[in-house]
């Protein structure tokens, strides 16, 4: 639910017209109920997206089933990979 949120908080994002805009999303981890916002520039967005398996995530939000390993770890998100692509939202 949260990708398809961020997919749509992009795309609004593209039409207002900035140049480099920044997107104000929510977390992508596994809890159904976690509203924990994150920013991101367009850039940083679609360097995640190519992957199916890659989730932008709110710092530390990290599984500790054995399910999903952080990839990479910035100061104000990071990138969590599923694994096996599981979509635990589907």
């Amino acid at each position: 639910m949260a990708r398809q949120a961020n997919e749509r908080i992009r795309s609004l994002g593209l039409q207002a017209g900035r140049r480099r805009p920044l997107l104000g999303l929510v977390c992508e981890c596994i809890k159904d109920d976690c509203l924990a916002p994150i920013v991101v520039t367009l850039e940083e967005y679609d360097a995640v997206r190519p992957d199916p398996t890659h989730y932008l995530v709110a710092v530390g939000h990290v599984s500790e089933r054995d399910t999903e390993q952080a990839v990479v770890r910035t100061s104000h998100y990071w990138v969590v990979r599923r694994r096996n692509g599981v979509d635990v939202h589907a």
